[in-house]
Protein backbone atom coordinates (compact mmCIF):
# COMPACT_ATOMS: atom_id res chain seq x y z
CA UNK A 1 0.00 0.00 0.00
CA UNK A 2 2.81 2.39 0.92
CA UNK A 3 4.54 1.53 -2.34
CA UNK A 4 1.37 2.35 -4.30
CA UNK A 5 1.04 5.74 -2.57
CA UNK A 6 4.70 6.49 -3.25
CA UNK A 7 4.29 5.74 -6.95
CA UNK A 8 1.17 7.90 -7.08
CA UNK A 9 3.01 10.77 -5.43
CA UNK A 10 5.89 10.42 -7.91
CA UNK A 11 3.45 10.50 -10.83
CA UNK A 12 1.77 13.55 -9.39
CA UNK A 13 5.13 15.25 -8.91
CA UNK A 14 6.12 14.62 -12.50
CA UNK A 15 2.75 15.76 -13.80
CA UNK A 16 2.55 18.91 -11.73
CA UNK A 17 6.07 19.96 -12.61
CA UNK A 18 4.79 20.76 -16.10
CA UNK A 19 1.80 22.81 -15.01
CA UNK A 20 2.66 24.62 -11.81
CA UNK A 21 3.56 27.78 -13.66
CA UNK A 22 0.23 28.09 -15.43
CA UNK A 23 -1.41 30.45 -16.15
CA UNK A 24 -0.37 34.10 -16.28
CA UNK A 25 2.98 33.68 -14.58
CA UNK A 26 6.43 35.09 -15.24
CA UNK A 27 9.25 34.33 -12.82
CA UNK A 28 12.61 35.99 -12.23
CA UNK A 29 14.98 33.81 -10.24
CA UNK A 30 17.69 36.44 -9.88
CA UNK A 31 15.49 38.94 -8.04
CA UNK A 32 13.45 36.50 -5.95
CA UNK A 33 13.58 36.64 -2.16
CA UNK A 34 13.49 33.60 0.14
CA UNK A 35 10.04 32.91 1.62
CA UNK A 36 8.52 35.74 -0.43
CA UNK A 37 6.20 35.93 -3.42
CA UNK A 38 6.78 39.29 -5.09
CA UNK A 39 4.26 40.63 -7.60
CA UNK A 40 6.14 42.77 -10.10
CA UNK A 41 4.78 45.33 -12.58
CA UNK A 42 1.76 45.85 -10.36
CA UNK A 43 0.95 49.25 -11.76
CA UNK A 44 1.15 48.24 -15.39
CA UNK A 45 1.63 50.68 -18.24
CA UNK A 46 -0.24 53.92 -17.60
CA UNK A 47 -1.98 52.68 -14.47
CA UNK A 48 -2.50 54.71 -11.32
CA UNK A 49 -0.38 53.73 -8.33
CA UNK A 50 -2.35 52.34 -5.40
CA UNK A 51 -1.79 49.68 -2.72
CA UNK A 52 -2.54 46.32 -4.31
CA UNK A 53 -3.64 43.54 -1.97
CA UNK A 54 -3.95 39.81 -2.55
CA UNK A 55 -5.54 36.68 -1.12
CA UNK A 56 -3.54 33.46 -1.55
CA UNK A 57 -5.07 29.96 -1.73
CA UNK A 58 -3.06 26.77 -1.40
CA UNK A 59 -4.19 23.89 -3.63
CA UNK A 60 -1.47 21.26 -3.07
CA UNK A 61 1.16 20.64 -0.41
CA UNK A 62 4.54 19.27 -1.43
CA UNK A 63 8.28 19.78 -1.54
CA UNK A 64 10.09 21.18 -4.56
CA UNK A 65 12.93 18.98 -5.82
CA UNK A 66 15.49 21.56 -6.92
CA UNK A 67 17.22 19.17 -9.29
CA UNK A 68 14.07 17.92 -11.01
CA UNK A 69 12.13 21.15 -10.65
CA UNK A 70 9.14 19.10 -9.53
CA UNK A 71 6.77 19.30 -6.59
CA UNK A 72 7.07 15.99 -4.75
CA UNK A 73 5.19 14.31 -1.87
CA UNK A 74 2.00 15.96 -3.03
CA UNK A 75 -1.17 16.05 -0.97
CA UNK A 76 -4.29 18.14 -1.09
CA UNK A 77 -3.72 21.24 1.03
CA UNK A 78 -7.10 21.27 2.75
CA UNK A 79 -7.28 18.33 5.12
CA UNK A 80 -10.02 15.83 4.15
CA UNK A 81 -11.15 18.19 1.41
CA UNK A 82 -10.03 16.45 -1.77
CA UNK A 83 -13.20 14.41 -2.35
CA UNK A 84 -15.41 17.50 -2.30
CA UNK A 85 -12.94 19.35 -4.54
CA UNK A 86 -12.86 16.47 -7.08
CA UNK A 87 -16.65 16.18 -7.09
CA UNK A 88 -17.02 19.88 -7.85
CA UNK A 89 -14.30 19.68 -10.50
CA UNK A 90 -16.12 16.88 -12.30
CA UNK A 91 -19.28 19.01 -12.35
CA UNK A 92 -17.58 22.06 -13.85
CA UNK A 93 -19.15 22.90 -17.22
CA UNK A 94 -15.84 23.82 -18.83
CA UNK A 95 -13.45 21.22 -17.45
CA UNK A 96 -15.63 18.53 -15.85
CA UNK A 97 -15.46 16.04 -18.73
CA UNK A 98 -11.63 16.02 -18.48
CA UNK A 99 -11.79 14.61 -14.94
CA UNK A 100 -14.55 12.02 -15.32
CA UNK A 101 -12.22 9.08 -14.56
CA UNK A 102 -9.96 10.84 -12.03
CA UNK A 103 -9.96 9.29 -8.55
CA UNK A 104 -6.96 10.84 -6.74
CA UNK A 105 -4.46 13.71 -6.65
CA UNK A 106 -2.15 11.91 -9.06
CA UNK A 107 -4.86 11.58 -11.68
CA UNK A 108 -5.83 15.25 -11.33
CA UNK A 109 -2.17 16.28 -11.65
CA UNK A 110 -1.72 14.13 -14.73
CA UNK A 111 -4.68 15.81 -16.45
CA UNK A 112 -3.47 19.27 -15.44
CA UNK A 113 -0.07 18.50 -16.96
CA UNK A 114 -1.73 18.36 -20.36
CA UNK A 115 -2.91 21.96 -20.12
CA UNK A 116 -0.74 24.58 -21.84
CA UNK A 117 0.69 27.36 -19.73
CA UNK A 118 -1.56 30.39 -20.10
CA UNK A 119 -3.91 28.31 -22.23
CA UNK A 120 -7.68 28.49 -22.02
CA UNK A 121 -7.96 25.33 -19.91
CA UNK A 122 -5.28 26.43 -17.46
CA UNK A 123 -7.15 29.72 -17.05
CA UNK A 124 -10.39 27.83 -16.64
CA UNK A 125 -8.83 25.75 -13.84
CA UNK A 126 -7.68 28.91 -12.07
CA UNK A 127 -11.21 30.31 -12.38
CA UNK A 128 -12.67 27.06 -11.06
CA UNK A 129 -10.47 27.23 -7.97
CA UNK A 130 -11.40 30.88 -7.42
CA UNK A 131 -15.10 30.16 -7.81
CA UNK A 132 -14.78 27.26 -5.32
CA UNK A 133 -12.32 28.91 -2.98
CA UNK A 134 -14.18 27.47 0.01
CA UNK A 135 -12.98 24.01 -1.02
CA UNK A 136 -9.27 24.89 -0.84
CA UNK A 137 -7.00 26.10 1.94
CA UNK A 138 -6.55 29.82 2.60
CA UNK A 139 -2.87 30.63 3.04
CA UNK A 140 -2.91 34.44 3.38
CA UNK A 141 -5.72 36.98 3.26
CA UNK A 142 -5.57 40.56 1.97
CA UNK A 143 -1.87 41.24 2.05
CA UNK A 144 0.30 43.41 -0.14
CA UNK A 145 3.37 42.32 -2.10
CA UNK A 146 5.82 40.88 -1.21
CA UNK A 147 3.71 38.07 0.23
CA UNK A 148 5.25 35.98 3.01
CA UNK A 149 4.92 32.25 2.25
CA UNK A 150 7.11 29.77 4.12
CA UNK A 151 5.91 26.48 2.60
CA UNK A 152 6.43 24.90 -0.81
CA UNK A 153 3.31 24.10 -2.78
CA UNK A 154 0.95 24.99 -5.59
CA UNK A 155 -0.89 28.29 -5.05
CA UNK A 156 -3.55 30.51 -6.60
CA UNK A 157 -3.15 34.27 -6.04
CA UNK A 158 -6.15 36.56 -6.46
CA UNK A 159 -5.98 40.34 -6.34
CA UNK A 160 -8.57 41.88 -4.03
CA UNK A 161 -10.87 44.52 -5.50
CA UNK A 162 -9.73 47.85 -4.01
CA UNK A 163 -12.16 50.01 -2.10
CA UNK A 164 -12.99 53.12 -4.10
CA UNK A 165 -11.23 51.99 -7.27
CA UNK A 166 -8.92 54.76 -8.45
CA UNK A 167 -8.68 55.99 -12.01
CA UNK A 168 -6.68 53.86 -14.43
CA UNK A 169 -6.88 50.49 -12.69
CA UNK A 170 -6.85 47.02 -14.17
CA UNK A 171 -6.76 44.11 -11.75
CA UNK A 172 -4.38 41.27 -12.51
CA UNK A 173 -5.73 38.01 -13.87
CA UNK A 174 -5.54 34.95 -11.60
CA UNK A 175 -1.97 33.84 -10.90
CA UNK A 176 -1.08 30.14 -10.45
CA UNK A 177 2.42 29.28 -9.30
CA UNK A 178 4.50 26.35 -8.16
CA UNK A 179 6.44 27.77 -5.24
CA UNK A 180 9.83 26.95 -3.73
CA UNK A 181 9.96 28.78 -0.40
CA UNK A 182 13.76 28.44 -0.12
CA UNK A 183 14.16 30.57 -3.23
CA UNK A 184 10.95 32.60 -3.36
CA UNK A 185 9.48 33.74 -6.64
CA UNK A 186 8.82 36.92 -8.59
CA UNK A 187 5.58 36.88 -10.58
CA UNK A 188 4.71 39.53 -13.13
CA UNK A 189 1.19 40.82 -12.67
CA UNK A 190 -0.98 40.22 -15.69
CA UNK A 191 -2.92 43.44 -15.75
CA UNK A 192 -3.61 45.87 -18.55
CA UNK A 193 -5.88 48.80 -19.24
CA UNK A 194 -7.33 50.34 -22.39
CA UNK A 195 -6.74 53.89 -23.58
CA UNK A 196 -8.72 56.53 -25.43
CA UNK A 197 -7.90 59.49 -27.67
CA UNK A 198 -10.08 62.25 -29.01
CA UNK A 199 -9.29 63.82 -32.38
CA UNK A 200 -10.71 66.73 -34.36
CA UNK A 201 -10.62 66.93 -38.15
CA UNK A 202 -8.40 69.74 -39.34
CA UNK A 203 -9.18 69.98 -43.04
CA UNK A 204 -12.49 70.27 -44.84
CA UNK A 205 -12.25 67.09 -46.93
CA UNK A 206 -13.79 64.61 -44.55
CA UNK A 207 -14.64 60.94 -45.08
CA UNK A 208 -15.19 58.40 -42.33
CA UNK A 209 -12.87 55.95 -44.13
CA UNK A 210 -9.77 58.14 -43.84
CA UNK A 211 -8.50 56.04 -40.93
CA UNK A 212 -6.52 56.80 -37.81
CA UNK A 213 -4.70 60.12 -37.89
CA UNK A 214 -5.67 61.00 -41.46
CA UNK A 215 -6.46 64.69 -41.24
CA UNK A 216 -7.17 64.49 -37.50
CA UNK A 217 -5.29 66.47 -34.89
CA UNK A 218 -5.54 67.67 -31.31
CA UNK A 219 -6.27 71.23 -32.43
CA UNK A 220 -8.15 72.79 -35.33
CA UNK A 221 -9.66 76.08 -36.53
CA UNK A 222 -13.24 76.51 -37.73
CA UNK A 223 -15.78 79.15 -38.66
CA UNK A 224 -18.93 79.55 -36.63
CA UNK A 225 -21.55 77.63 -38.57
CA UNK A 226 -19.11 74.99 -39.85
CA UNK A 227 -19.74 71.27 -39.44
CA UNK A 228 -16.83 69.83 -37.46
CA UNK A 229 -15.92 66.10 -37.56
CA UNK A 230 -14.72 64.42 -34.34
CA UNK A 231 -13.20 60.99 -33.81
CA UNK A 232 -12.84 58.93 -30.62
CA UNK A 233 -10.38 56.03 -30.67
CA UNK A 234 -10.41 53.36 -27.96
CA UNK A 235 -7.94 50.52 -27.47
CA UNK A 236 -8.30 47.30 -25.48
CA UNK A 237 -6.25 45.69 -22.68
CA UNK A 238 -3.72 42.98 -23.44
CA UNK A 239 -5.64 40.54 -21.21
CA UNK A 240 -9.04 41.11 -22.84
CA UNK A 241 -9.16 37.35 -23.46
CA UNK A 242 -9.43 36.77 -19.70
CA UNK A 243 -12.80 38.54 -19.52
CA UNK A 244 -16.16 36.82 -19.89
CA UNK A 245 -17.91 40.14 -20.50
CA UNK A 246 -16.47 43.61 -21.04
CA UNK A 247 -18.26 46.87 -20.31
CA UNK A 248 -16.93 49.75 -22.42
CA UNK A 249 -18.29 53.31 -22.37
CA UNK A 250 -17.12 56.49 -24.12
CA UNK A 251 -17.92 59.60 -22.03
CA UNK A 252 -17.47 62.54 -24.39
CA UNK A 253 -17.89 66.18 -23.32
CA UNK A 254 -18.62 68.10 -26.48
CA UNK A 255 -19.26 71.50 -24.92
CA UNK A 256 -22.20 73.87 -25.37
CA UNK A 257 -20.33 75.70 -28.15
CA UNK A 258 -21.11 72.74 -30.41
CA UNK A 259 -24.48 71.45 -31.55
CA UNK A 260 -24.29 67.70 -32.30
CA UNK A 261 -25.75 66.36 -35.53
CA UNK A 262 -26.70 62.98 -34.00
CA UNK A 263 -24.85 61.10 -36.74
CA UNK A 264 -22.73 58.70 -34.66
CA UNK A 265 -21.02 55.84 -36.51
CA UNK A 266 -19.10 53.14 -34.61
CA UNK A 267 -16.44 51.05 -36.35
CA UNK A 268 -14.19 48.21 -35.17
CA UNK A 269 -10.81 47.95 -36.89
CA UNK A 270 -8.78 44.76 -36.78
CA UNK A 271 -5.70 45.38 -38.89
CA UNK A 272 -7.02 46.21 -42.34
CA UNK A 273 -10.48 44.80 -41.59
CA UNK A 274 -13.14 47.38 -40.77
CA UNK A 275 -16.63 46.56 -39.54
CA UNK A 276 -19.43 49.05 -38.88
CA UNK A 277 -21.08 48.06 -35.62
CA UNK A 278 -24.84 47.46 -35.62
CA UNK A 279 -26.66 50.21 -33.72
CA UNK A 280 -28.36 47.54 -31.59
CA UNK A 281 -24.95 46.58 -30.12
CA UNK A 282 -24.61 49.86 -28.23
CA UNK A 283 -26.64 52.72 -26.84
CA UNK A 284 -26.08 56.48 -27.12
CA UNK A 285 -27.16 59.41 -25.02
CA UNK A 286 -26.83 63.10 -25.91
CA UNK A 287 -29.90 64.27 -24.05
CA UNK A 288 -28.33 67.29 -22.39
CA UNK A 289 -26.60 68.49 -25.57
CA UNK A 290 -23.30 68.86 -23.76
CA UNK A 291 -22.12 65.27 -23.37
CA UNK A 292 -22.32 62.21 -25.59
CA UNK A 293 -22.07 58.67 -24.25
CA UNK A 294 -21.65 55.51 -26.31
CA UNK A 295 -22.22 52.44 -24.13
CA UNK A 296 -21.36 48.81 -24.83
CA UNK A 297 -22.83 46.63 -22.09
CA UNK A 298 -20.70 43.79 -23.44
CA UNK A 299 -18.17 44.65 -26.11
CA UNK A 300 -17.40 40.95 -26.61
CA UNK A 301 -20.82 40.20 -28.13
CA UNK A 302 -21.21 43.00 -30.67
CA UNK A 303 -22.22 42.37 -34.28
CA UNK A 304 -21.90 44.18 -37.59
CA UNK A 305 -24.76 45.55 -39.68
CA UNK A 306 -25.32 42.10 -41.20
CA UNK A 307 -25.66 40.49 -37.79
CA UNK A 308 -22.26 38.78 -37.96
CA UNK A 309 -20.14 38.61 -34.80
CA UNK A 310 -17.19 41.05 -34.72
CA UNK A 311 -13.85 39.79 -33.45
CA UNK A 312 -12.59 41.64 -30.39
CA UNK A 313 -9.03 41.06 -29.21
CA UNK A 314 -6.12 42.99 -27.72
CA UNK A 315 -5.28 44.57 -31.10
CA UNK A 316 -8.79 45.77 -31.90
CA UNK A 317 -9.52 49.50 -32.05
CA UNK A 318 -12.95 51.02 -31.52
CA UNK A 319 -13.74 54.20 -33.49
CA UNK A 320 -16.60 56.58 -32.79
CA UNK A 321 -17.12 59.21 -35.49
CA UNK A 322 -19.64 62.05 -35.37
CA UNK A 323 -20.02 65.68 -36.40
CA UNK A 324 -21.22 68.83 -34.66
CA UNK A 325 -21.78 72.45 -35.70
CA UNK A 326 -19.73 75.22 -34.08
CA UNK A 327 -22.47 77.59 -32.93
CA UNK A 328 -22.44 81.32 -32.13
CA UNK A 329 -21.67 80.78 -28.44
CA UNK A 330 -18.12 79.92 -29.48
CA UNK A 331 -15.22 81.25 -27.40
CA UNK A 332 -12.94 83.47 -29.48
CA UNK A 333 -9.15 83.31 -29.43
CA UNK A 334 -6.67 81.36 -27.38
CA UNK A 335 -9.03 79.79 -24.84
CA UNK A 336 -10.93 78.05 -27.61
CA UNK A 337 -13.45 75.24 -27.29
CA UNK A 338 -12.08 72.48 -25.05
CA UNK A 339 -13.51 69.04 -25.73
CA UNK A 340 -12.71 66.00 -23.56
CA UNK A 341 -13.34 62.27 -23.49
CA UNK A 342 -12.66 59.48 -21.02
CA UNK A 343 -13.30 55.77 -21.22
CA UNK A 344 -15.05 53.71 -18.56
CA UNK A 345 -14.13 50.04 -18.73
CA UNK A 346 -14.32 46.70 -16.94
CA UNK A 347 -11.30 46.34 -14.66
CA UNK A 348 -11.64 42.87 -13.12
CA UNK A 349 -11.05 39.90 -15.43
CA UNK A 350 -11.63 37.51 -12.53
CA UNK A 351 -15.28 38.44 -11.96
CA UNK A 352 -16.58 38.19 -15.48
CA UNK A 353 -16.13 41.91 -16.15
CA UNK A 354 -17.82 43.24 -13.03
CA UNK A 355 -16.38 46.46 -11.64
CA UNK A 356 -15.23 49.42 -13.72
CA UNK A 357 -12.52 52.02 -13.77
CA UNK A 358 -11.82 54.95 -16.08
CA UNK A 359 -8.99 56.41 -18.13
CA UNK A 360 -7.68 59.96 -17.79
CA UNK A 361 -9.39 62.53 -20.00
CA UNK A 362 -8.00 63.27 -23.43
CA UNK A 363 -8.63 66.70 -24.91
CA UNK A 364 -8.85 68.57 -28.19
CA UNK A 365 -9.20 72.32 -28.74
CA UNK A 366 -11.05 74.14 -31.53
CA UNK A 367 -10.17 77.76 -32.24
CA UNK A 368 -12.01 80.55 -34.03
CA UNK A 369 -11.06 84.18 -34.67
CA UNK A 370 -12.32 87.74 -35.26
CA UNK A 371 -11.69 90.07 -38.20
CA UNK A 372 -12.11 93.83 -37.65
CA UNK A 373 -12.24 96.12 -40.69
CA UNK A 374 -11.56 99.81 -39.94
CA UNK A 375 -12.98 102.25 -42.50
CA UNK A 376 -10.85 105.44 -42.84
CA UNK A 377 -10.28 108.44 -45.11
CA UNK A 378 -7.27 107.94 -47.40
CA UNK A 379 -5.84 111.40 -46.63
CA UNK A 380 -6.81 112.35 -43.09
CA UNK A 381 -6.90 108.71 -41.83
CA UNK A 382 -10.01 109.61 -39.84
CA UNK A 383 -12.80 107.09 -39.31
CA UNK A 384 -15.61 107.06 -41.84
CA UNK A 385 -19.20 106.06 -41.18
CA UNK A 386 -21.86 104.76 -43.50
CA UNK A 387 -20.02 101.98 -45.33
CA UNK A 388 -21.25 98.42 -45.67
CA UNK A 389 -19.17 95.28 -46.28
CA UNK A 390 -19.88 91.66 -47.17
CA UNK A 391 -17.43 88.87 -46.35
CA UNK A 392 -17.40 85.67 -48.36
CA UNK A 393 -15.35 82.51 -48.79
CA UNK A 394 -15.10 80.12 -51.71
CA UNK A 395 -15.52 76.37 -51.16
CA UNK A 396 -15.34 74.03 -54.16
CA UNK A 397 -15.99 76.94 -56.55
CA UNK A 398 -19.06 78.13 -54.64
CA UNK A 399 -19.09 81.48 -52.81
CA UNK A 400 -20.56 81.54 -49.32
CA UNK A 401 -21.49 84.91 -47.77
CA UNK A 402 -21.33 85.46 -44.01
CA UNK A 403 -24.61 86.31 -42.33
CA UNK A 404 -23.98 88.07 -39.01
CA UNK A 405 -25.99 89.26 -36.04
CA UNK A 406 -25.83 92.76 -34.54
CA UNK A 407 -22.65 91.86 -32.64
CA UNK A 408 -20.89 90.66 -35.76
CA UNK A 409 -21.18 86.96 -34.86
CA UNK A 410 -21.59 84.71 -37.86
CA UNK A 411 -24.89 82.85 -37.81
CA UNK A 412 -24.81 81.27 -41.25
CA UNK A 413 -23.00 81.07 -44.59
CA UNK A 414 -25.22 81.77 -47.61
CA UNK A 415 -24.20 80.16 -50.93
CA UNK A 416 -24.43 81.89 -54.33
CA UNK A 417 -23.36 85.13 -55.95
CA UNK A 418 -23.83 88.36 -54.03
CA UNK A 419 -26.93 89.15 -56.08
CA UNK A 420 -28.33 85.69 -55.40
CA UNK A 421 -27.37 85.39 -51.74
CA UNK A 422 -30.48 86.11 -49.76
CA UNK A 423 -30.95 85.74 -46.06
CA UNK A 424 -34.17 85.30 -44.15
CA UNK A 425 -33.87 86.79 -40.68
CA UNK A 426 -34.71 84.06 -38.23
CA UNK A 427 -33.98 86.02 -35.06
CA UNK A 428 -34.84 89.52 -36.23
CA UNK A 429 -31.28 90.79 -35.79
CA UNK A 430 -29.19 89.06 -38.45
CA UNK A 431 -27.71 90.81 -41.47
CA UNK A 432 -26.15 89.57 -44.65
CA UNK A 433 -23.31 92.06 -44.43
CA UNK A 434 -21.59 94.21 -41.83
CA UNK A 435 -22.61 97.77 -41.03
CA UNK A 436 -21.15 100.33 -38.65
CA UNK A 437 -21.73 99.35 -35.05
CA UNK A 438 -21.41 101.03 -31.67
CA UNK A 439 -20.35 97.77 -29.98
CA UNK A 440 -18.56 98.80 -26.78
CA UNK A 441 -15.72 96.37 -27.55
CA UNK A 442 -14.81 98.36 -30.66
CA UNK A 443 -12.68 101.50 -30.58
CA UNK A 444 -14.60 103.47 -33.21
CA UNK A 445 -18.04 103.49 -34.73
CA UNK A 446 -16.59 102.70 -38.14
CA UNK A 447 -15.15 99.28 -37.35
CA UNK A 448 -16.87 96.33 -38.98
CA UNK A 449 -16.61 93.08 -37.01
CA UNK A 450 -16.84 89.51 -38.30
CA UNK A 451 -16.77 87.08 -35.38
CA UNK A 452 -16.04 83.37 -35.72
CA UNK A 453 -13.61 82.78 -38.59
CA UNK A 454 -11.42 79.82 -39.44
CA UNK A 455 -7.90 80.37 -40.67
CA UNK A 456 -8.02 80.55 -44.44
CA UNK A 457 -8.73 82.90 -47.32
CA UNK A 458 -11.71 85.28 -47.53
CA UNK A 459 -12.83 88.09 -49.82
CA UNK A 460 -14.16 91.41 -48.54
CA UNK A 461 -16.64 93.24 -50.78
CA UNK A 462 -17.52 96.91 -50.21
CA UNK A 463 -21.27 96.98 -50.81
CA UNK A 464 -21.87 100.66 -49.94
CA UNK A 465 -19.20 103.37 -49.73
CA UNK A 466 -19.44 106.29 -47.27
CA UNK A 467 -21.34 109.23 -48.72
CA UNK A 468 -19.06 111.35 -50.91
CA UNK A 469 -16.46 108.60 -51.38
CA UNK A 470 -15.70 106.29 -54.26
CA UNK A 471 -16.58 102.63 -53.68
CA UNK A 472 -13.75 100.13 -54.05
CA UNK A 473 -13.66 98.64 -57.53
CA UNK A 474 -11.98 95.39 -56.47
CA UNK A 475 -12.72 92.98 -53.63
CA UNK A 476 -10.02 92.68 -50.97
CA UNK A 477 -8.27 89.34 -50.40
CA UNK A 478 -7.96 88.59 -46.68
CA UNK A 479 -5.89 85.67 -45.35
CA UNK A 480 -5.86 84.47 -41.73
CA UNK A 481 -2.94 82.19 -41.01
CA UNK A 482 -2.96 80.35 -37.66
CA UNK A 483 -0.25 78.01 -36.41
CA UNK A 484 -1.31 75.48 -33.79
CA UNK A 485 0.54 72.62 -32.16
CA UNK A 486 -0.93 69.15 -32.41
CA UNK A 487 0.95 67.13 -29.78
CA UNK A 488 -1.22 64.57 -28.00
CA UNK A 489 0.12 65.57 -24.59
CA UNK A 490 -0.82 69.22 -24.83
CA UNK A 491 -2.68 70.56 -21.79
CA UNK A 492 -5.42 72.31 -23.73
CA UNK A 493 -4.68 75.58 -21.90
CA UNK A 494 -4.61 77.75 -25.00
CA UNK A 495 -0.86 77.61 -25.51
CA UNK A 496 -1.51 75.35 -28.49
CA UNK A 497 -2.27 78.53 -30.45
CA UNK A 498 1.23 79.65 -31.40
CA UNK A 499 0.85 82.26 -34.10
CA UNK A 500 -1.78 84.42 -35.82
CA UNK A 501 -1.05 86.42 -38.95
CA UNK A 502 -3.25 88.61 -41.14
CA UNK A 503 -2.41 89.19 -44.80
CA UNK A 504 -4.29 91.64 -47.00
CA UNK A 505 -3.89 91.29 -50.76
CA UNK A 506 -0.77 89.24 -50.07
CA UNK A 507 0.90 91.74 -47.72
CA UNK A 508 1.38 90.92 -44.04
CA UNK A 509 -0.54 93.41 -41.91
CA UNK A 510 -0.51 91.96 -38.39
CA UNK A 511 1.38 89.15 -36.61
CA UNK A 512 1.07 87.72 -33.09
CA UNK A 513 3.83 85.17 -32.57
CA UNK A 514 4.18 83.32 -29.25
CA UNK A 515 7.72 82.23 -30.13
CA UNK A 516 8.91 85.85 -29.71
CA UNK A 517 8.78 85.69 -25.92
CA UNK A 518 12.41 85.63 -24.75
CA UNK A 519 12.57 87.86 -21.68
CA UNK A 520 15.93 89.43 -22.44
CA UNK A 521 15.24 93.11 -23.03
CA UNK A 522 12.41 95.46 -22.22
CA UNK A 523 11.53 95.61 -25.90
CA UNK A 524 11.24 91.83 -26.11
CA UNK A 525 9.18 91.68 -22.92
CA UNK A 526 6.76 94.22 -24.35
CA UNK A 527 6.62 92.29 -27.59
CA UNK A 528 5.83 89.12 -25.67
CA UNK A 529 2.99 90.86 -23.85
CA UNK A 530 1.56 92.15 -27.12
CA UNK A 531 1.79 88.70 -28.69
CA UNK A 532 0.13 87.03 -25.72
CA UNK A 533 -2.68 89.58 -25.64
CA UNK A 534 -3.23 89.24 -29.38
CA UNK A 535 -3.39 85.45 -29.24
CA UNK A 536 -5.67 85.54 -26.19
CA UNK A 537 -8.15 87.87 -27.91
CA UNK A 538 -7.88 86.24 -31.34
CA UNK A 539 -8.69 89.58 -33.04
CA UNK A 540 -7.00 90.63 -36.29
CA UNK A 541 -7.68 94.05 -37.83
CA UNK A 542 -6.70 96.26 -40.76
CA UNK A 543 -7.67 99.59 -42.34
CA UNK A 544 -9.61 100.07 -45.57
CA UNK A 545 -9.16 103.51 -47.14
CA UNK A 546 -11.64 105.39 -49.30
CA UNK A 547 -10.92 108.34 -51.57
CA UNK A 548 -13.38 111.17 -52.00
CA UNK A 549 -14.80 111.17 -55.54
CA UNK A 550 -17.43 113.92 -56.04
CA UNK A 551 -17.33 116.47 -59.00
CA UNK A 552 -16.97 119.97 -57.46
CA UNK A 553 -19.05 123.00 -58.70
CA UNK A 554 -17.53 126.34 -60.09
CA UNK A 555 -18.57 130.02 -60.82
CA UNK A 556 -17.48 132.88 -63.38
CA UNK A 557 -19.24 132.11 -66.64
CA UNK A 558 -18.43 129.69 -69.33
CA UNK A 559 -14.69 130.17 -69.15
CA UNK A 560 -11.92 131.25 -71.60
CA UNK A 561 -11.99 128.09 -73.63
CA UNK A 562 -15.45 128.83 -74.90
CA UNK A 563 -14.46 132.44 -75.88
CA UNK A 564 -11.39 131.20 -77.69
CA UNK A 565 -13.40 128.67 -79.60
CA UNK A 566 -16.05 131.32 -80.46
CA UNK A 567 -13.41 133.88 -81.56
CA UNK A 568 -11.69 131.41 -83.80
CA UNK A 569 -14.95 130.47 -85.43
CA UNK A 570 -15.81 134.20 -86.09
CA UNK A 571 -12.39 134.81 -87.67
CA UNK A 572 -12.80 131.85 -89.92
CA UNK A 573 -16.20 132.99 -91.11
CA UNK A 574 -14.83 136.52 -91.80
CA UNK A 575 -12.03 135.02 -93.90
CA UNK A 576 -14.52 133.07 -95.96
CA UNK A 577 -16.55 136.22 -96.58
CA UNK A 578 -13.54 138.27 -97.77
CA UNK A 579 -12.35 135.57 -100.16
CA UNK A 580 -15.83 135.21 -101.61
CA UNK A 581 -16.17 138.98 -102.13
CA UNK A 582 -12.78 139.29 -103.93
CA UNK A 583 -13.67 136.51 -106.37
CA UNK A 584 -16.93 138.27 -107.21
CA UNK A 585 -15.12 141.51 -108.20
CA UNK A 586 -12.67 139.67 -110.42
CA UNK A 587 -15.53 138.06 -112.30
CA UNK A 588 -17.02 141.48 -113.09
Amino acid sequence: MKKTRKIAAMIAAMALAATMAAPSVMMSASAATENKVTITDEQGTGQTAYEHKYTVYKIFNGTVNKNAGALEEISFAKENGFDAFLTALKQDQTLGSDFTNATNEAAVAHILSGYANNGDKAKAFAKFVADNSGLVSVAVTSTKSPIALEEDGYYLIIEDTPTGTPTDVGLTSYLLTQYDASEGVDIAAKSSIPSVEKKIKENESYTADDGYGAGYNDTADYCIGDTVPFELIGTLPENIGDYDTYRYIFHDTLGTEFTPNNDIVVTVVNGTDKKVVAAASYSTDAADGDTITVTFDDLLTITDEDGEAITIDADSKIYVNYTAVLNNTAVIGRNGQKNKVYLEYSNNPNQGGDGTSKTPEDQVVAFTYVLDVNKIDSVSKKALDGAQFALYKTVENVDYYAAIDDNGKIVDWIPGSFAEATFTKTDGTSNLYGTSTSDASLTTGSTFRFVGLDDGTYMLKEVVAPEGYNALTDDIKVEIDANTSNGQNEDGDGTELIKLELKVDGASKQVFDASATDDVTTTEINEAEVNAAGLDAGVLSFDVENKSGSTLPSTGGMGTKLFMVGGGLTAALAGVYLVSKKRAKEEE
